[in-house]
């Protein structure tokens, strides 16, 4: 298993103990950003599909589109390698799905949503993402982190790997806990180029693009109680009892292939998750 590199880019976890209420809360959940090679439409530039996949709160406001930036190692926002497209949710049935410590009175219900667009990626190191304003209060291990925002990003080295598949994720569980006993949960993906992966917690960023794809403004983060196995992405929770409340971990699965005899860091993607 190989050490994943230190990047600037990331998205966070928030992870809830049973029994609480979230106040001030977003109703966007978590969601992640994946993507696949498609045929090319114009010679000589790589073209990706790209799903951005979004948890919603059953109760909370409708979201028919989201905004994805794509941006190619600047920051400058006016520059032709960093630009914003509209994509539009897909229009087949939501999944609806229910969380909590009973089944006949579950917590939490969400839907999960798809957005999908193609795009035209020339070789470079692309970042994708999209952005929402703030998280939800009270979080742990975050100060003060009403007032702060997240975003949902992705990561492909196409100038080494040509033809990249990112890591898809296996389930779209939220997961929870029920006083101090987690339920089966874990971030594990598989990756149809069969790329070596490694899972990681890093730190947790905010700030409105393009600011938060230069590095700036690190959150007040502290490490939370739970263990991530960095081989195969299982989520451990803490044998002593946690403090209730949500939690902010930053998970990403990183991929490296083998080429011209050495390992190199090609993609990664990462996966946001809110729930109480």
């Amino acid at each position: 298993m190989f050490t994943p590199l230190r990047f600037r880019w990331l998205l966070a976890l928030l992870l809830g103990v049973g029994g609480l209420q979230a106040a001030h809360a977003t109703h966007i959940l978590g969601g992640d950003i994946a993507y696949a090679p498609v045929a090319v439409t114009t010679a000589g530039v790589p073209r990706y599909h790209v799903t951005v996949r979004l948890f919603r709160d059953a109760n909370g406001v409708d979201q028919t589109a989201v905004d994805l930036t794509c941006n190619r190692g600047g920051c400058n926002a006016a520059a032709t390698d960093y630009f914003t497209v509209t994509v539009r949710r897909k229009q087949s049935p939501q999944q609806l799905t229910a969380i909590g410590c009973s089944p006949t009175t579950p917590i939490r219900t969400y839907y999960t949503y798809l957005f999908e667009t193609d795009v035209d990626l020339p070789r470079g190191q692309w970042t994708l993402s999209i952005y929402a304003e703030n998280r939800s209060a009270d979080i742990v291990n975050i100060a003060n982190s009403v007032n702060t925002s997240f975003y949902i990003s992705a990561f492909l080295d196409n100038a080494l790997a040509a033809q990249d598949n990112s890591p898809q994720f296996l389930t779209n569980l939220l997961p929870y806990l029920c006083g101090n006993s987690a339920q089966r949960y874990s971030f594990s993906t598989f990756d149809a180029d069969g790329d070596s992966l490694a899972y990681s917690f890093v730190t947790p960023q905010s700030g409105v693009p393009p600011v938060v794809l230069c590095g700036m403004d690190e959150l007040n983060f502290m490490p939370g109680q739970f263990q991530l196995n960095t081989a195969t992405g299982s989520l451990t929770a803490p044998a002593d009892p946690v403090r209730q409340g949500f939690y902010a971990m930053a998970a990403r699965v990183s991929e490296y292939r083998r080429i011209n005899g050495t390992w190199q860091p090609i993609g990664y993607t990462t996966r946001l998750q809110r729930y109480q």
